[in-house]
């Protein structure tokens, strides 16, 4: 719908995720990828997360099996930073964790909800301290402002 959008409108171009538009079309028509930096993605963006009902056993080992620990410690960190934060999934609030050689970085922003105005924090630490890091992370950004940014205060 928003590549016809782009081909039925007067738009110069569109911004979408590069995994989706290389899995129905290619990567030829790709202009640009941004850094994390630039465009911080919401938290558990691209991730896939299996609801179980609770106490099955026999299933959440099927799953565990296909688990990925790597994935897994870097959504849940940027959950952390998320909740500690307040946002949903109405609040302009992204998040990026990226586990590199056990060294967890996370990067984080809050905007304003006019888009005016935006915070940027990041840190790293060992994946071991993974929560601790997210919740450091946020309160960074709590101590610069972000409540009152994303109160448009």
């Amino acid at each position: 719908t928003r590549l016809r959008k782009l081909h039925e409108t007067d738009l110069d171009g569109v911004i979408l995720a590069a995994a989706g538009i290389k899995r129905l079309i290619g990567e030829e028509i790709i202009t640009e990828y941004f850094e994390a930096d630039r465009m911080v993605p919401a938290a558990g963006q691209g991730a896939l997360g299996v609801e179980t009902r609770e106490d099955d056993l026999e299933i959440e080992t099927l799953l565990e099996a296909i688990n990925d620990r790597h994935s897994e410690t870097e959504v849940l960190a940027e959950r952390v930073v998320l909740q500690e934060l307040g946002g949903g999934c109405q609040v302009p609030i992204g998040v990026n964790a990226r586990l590199e050689d056990d060294r967890l970085h996370l990067i984080a922003t809050v905007c304003s909800p006019d888009g005016k105005h935006r915070l940027l924090e990041r840190l790293s630490s060992s994946s071991a301290c993974a929560q601790e890091l997210a919740v450091n992370l946020a309160t960074k950004l709590i101590q610069n402002g972000a409540h009152k940014l994303q109160s448009g205060t």
